[in-house]
């Protein structure tokens, strides 16, 4: 709904508080669920053109390596929309990867659904790290900032289920990148607006309204109500007023627009309606806040991710060399981590 107005993990397990990155299931449903995932997205939304382009650049070298109607399975892990298991999807259908062999796997019961219907393939609601696919089984292994949500663990898994033969290609968020940068940025926003309390002002002021209106006696005076709700409000004011023009900024300022609307109008609306607006404002903050912490915790260095691949058994795996993807600007979004097994 819209926020206007009412109208086994096997053999390479490791254990480091970088690796704890909780799971947060519930915050990411609500991102993925339609009509949801508004203030969450970062500004641009990761220049999806560009990655875009580089996931096809990246297929069409990756396809050679296999045979055509070699019966290809590839699976897309931390999905998301889906888009990258598709790009992989177009780019080597004549390998032969048929709908019934491409799977989109997500924590997401609403991403992994939608992703299978739009990319033609099988959706898979699963912890990404403790996979639920065998041992060796995939022979394209793909994730943009995903497998990292899980940790070290959850590279562990994917490098479980590459094939021999096999690839696996992530995408990783870069904690110096520019996507950190901007939750850094987000999340001290959200924190800031959250310690105004300025819904519970709000839901305060209107429960006063509304009770005046049925001649019901109160127990706090209009002036103290109203006092309380003012200063908070220019707390809040100050903090959208900075020169800050991401997704979440954007959010932040519509929604004190149509707060002030309410407050103006309050008798042009169901009280059941304006109380419902301000959970579910209060639930975005919430989640948004808890998503920008989960992706700065997941973000890693380049030394992070090489200290990983050191664990893995070398007779088995080759690991690329782990190189920042940039923007045009050059700007780094994220890691390039390829691993290829024997």
């Amino acid at each position: 709904m819209g926020y206007g107005p009412p109208q086994s993990a096997s053999g390479f397990r490791l254990s480091s508080e970088m690796d704890k990155v909780p799971a947060l299931p519930n915050a990411w449903d609500s991102f993925w669920k339609p009509g949801r995932h508004t203030a969450a997205a970062l500004s641009g939304e990761l220049a999806t053109t560009h990655l875009n382009h580089w996931w096809r650049s990246e297929m069409s070298a990756i396809a050679g390596q296999f045979p055509p109607d070699g019966g290809l399975r590839a699976a897309d892990l931390g999905c998301g929309s889906g888009v990258v298991g598709s790009i992989a999807r177009d780019s080597l259908s004549t390998r032969n990867l048929s709908g019934a062999a491409l799977v989109f796997v997500d924590r997401s019961p609403y991403a992994a659904g939608a992703a299978a219907r739009s990319g033609g393939g099988t959706g898979l609601v699963a912890d990404l790290g403790a996979l639920p696919l065998a041992d060796a089984s995939t022979l394209l292994v793909l994730s943009q900032f995903g497998v990292e949500y899980a940790g070290n663990q959850g590279l562990a898994e994917a490098a479980r289920v590459i094939a021999p033969k096999g690839v696996m290609l992530a995408l990783i968020h870069d904690r110096d990148g520019g996507p950190a940068l901007e939750c850094r940025l987000n999340l001290s926003l959200f924190d800031d607006v959250l310690s105004t309390r300025i819904l519970d002002a709000a839901r305060d002021a209107f429960h006063l309204g509304f009770a005046l209106d049925k001649g019901e006696r109160v127990n706090r005076s209009v002036e103290t109500v109203r006092a309380d709700l003012q200063s908070r409000m220019r707390r809040f004011d100050e903090i959208i007023r900075a020169p800050n023009q991401t997704t979440a900024m954007a959010f932040l300022r519509q929604a004190r627009r149509d707060l002030g609307i309410m407050l103006n109008r309050r008798p042009a609306y169901e009280k059941s309606d304006i109380f419902k607006w301000l959970d579910n404002i209060e639930a975005e903050l919430i989640q948004s806040r808890d998503r920008f912490a989960a992706m700065l915790r997941a973000s890693r260095t380049q030394a992070d991710l090489q200290a990983f691949a050191s664990v893995l058994p070398a007779s088995r795996f080759d690991c690329e060399p782990i190189t920042r993807v940039t923007m045009p600007s050059g700007q780094s979004v994220g890691w390039r981590f390829c691993l290829r097994r024997r």
